[in-house]
């Protein structure tokens, strides 16, 4: 992509005199008018853009310092899980040790679940992808195929920023509309399989979370830690899962959060039972 750049420029600027010739055909509007009106934003938008790019500056090295304190506390968890597991062990008394054995034990295959489901999502995307680029023509479809896959697994900005990689590559080939049109119908017709169909049928019954429990999470989990918070949300959710549905007092906020569905209720005096 590096070495088409000068191609990529070229074909930029045809795409956007089509949308120039679009608009003056479609909305009377001439291309001098067109000019005048971007020049005038586009001053407007300088003014504010100084502004705005020290704070751009400044989420990016968040991102990234985030990024690299979550490489370091995974690394120190790993080393010191022996440590945590007899503080556990030491918290809870003598006669529960069995339960927390259960719960420790869960934990771990259902994170190992949820990886293994991450993966085999990320490889469907890649090749449904790749399959719809294929079709439209794309140029480096197996490579942005395998791009998307990997960014769609940080929930709702890496889907986008694929989609701009994708744009960019293609205008390595060709500059026409309806390539980029085709590009954009292929990530809409990718996301809504993998929202649809993929998680629920493998990461949500690889965790056994129920869809409504997760996208919750992951909202609750973006407002409070940003990306990472929405990509650790379903895996803490499948852990308290565990826990709750171990311990009495919490059993119905376990059931609450799996893929129970009962098909009827039957409501009675003091007692609620289901069936199926």
């Amino acid at each position: 992509m590096a070495n088409d750049f000068e191609t990529i420029k070229k074909n930029a600027n045809s795409f956007i005199l089509e949308i120039h010739k679009f608009i003056r055909e479609n909305f009377e509007v001439s291309i001098g008018d067109q000019k005048k009106y971007l020049d005038s934003v586009t001053k407007d938008s300088v003014k504010t853009g100084q502004a705005k790019l020290g704070s751009f500056i400044i989420s990016i090295s968040d991102v990234l310092l985030d990024s690299t304190i979550m490489i370091v506390y995974t690394f120190l968890f790993l080393i010191y899980k022996e440590h945590f597991k007899l503080f556990f062990a030491k918290l809870i008394k003598q006669e529960n040790h069995a339960v927390l054995q259960d719960i420790l034990s869960q934990i771990k295959v259902s994170i190992n679940n949820y990886i293994v489901s991450l993966i085999i999502e990320m490889i469907v995307v890649s090749i449904l992808t790749g399959l719809g680029l294929w079709i439209i023509d794309v140029k480096y479809f197996i490579l942005l195929g395998l791009i998307t896959g990997i960014l769609n697994l940080i929930p709702y900005i890496g889907i986008f920023i694929a989609g701009v990689i994708t744009v960019l590559a293609s205008l390595t080939g060709s500059g026409e509309i309806s390539v980029i049109l085709g590009i954009l119908i292929v990530n809409i017709i990718v996301q809504f399989i993998d929202n649809n169909l993929l998680v629920p049928l493998i990461i949500n019954t690889k965790v056994e979370i129920n869809a409504f429990v997760s996208i919750m999470g992951i909202i609750v989990g973006g407002a409070a830690a940003g990306i990472a918070g929405m990509f650790l949300a379903i895996p803490l959710l499948a852990i308290l899962k565990i826990i709750f549905d171990r311990i009495d007092s919490l059993s119905a906020w376990g059931y609450l959060m799996g893929n129970h569905v009962p098909r009827k209720f039957v409501w009675r005096k003091r007692k609620i039972t289901t069936e199926n």
